[in-house]
């Protein structure tokens, strides 16, 4: 029972830091990748929350959000609408960025007057196949 309830420490790795490659292979800096993603995130963010006020944190809406609840005199009314909308099965087709669509074309034509011999080669076997 008693070493059940001890705490099984892992025996540390005496591994050789030489060289500058086994130091990076064998150094454990996660709690220093894991202080700067901190510090990027807040970078991001602004300030930390702590040091925010209230104020700049939430926002109390006062005017209620008539544009989501819309009431209707009738269930006639009601299906006219909900056939007038656009199904949401289509939303996943529509561009969703606000970036505009790259078109690059990468056609190179060749013209007939320039004509390798591969290209001649490439020819006669198109036309036996």
């Amino acid at each position: 029972m008693e070493e059940t309830t001890k705490e099984i420490h892992k025996k540390r790795r005496r591994v050789s830091k030489k060289n500058k490659k086994s130091w990076r292979k064998h150094i454990d800096i996660k709690d220093v990748d894991k202080f700067l993603e901190d510090k990027r995130l807040e970078e991001r963010l602004g300030n930390p929350f702590d040091v925010r006020s209230n104020e700049e944190l939430f926002v109390v809406d006062v005017a209620p959000n008539d544009s989501k609840s819309i009431k209707f005199n009738s269930k006639a009314a009601y299906r006219q609408a909900l056939r007038a909308a656009e199904p949401r099965c289509y939303a996943s087709l529509k561009p969703h960025s606000a970036v505009a669509p790259f078109n690059k074309v990468n056609i190179k034509i060749k013209s007939s007057k320039k004509v390798t011999k591969l290209d001649q080669g490439e020819e006669v076997c198109k036309s036996k196949s």
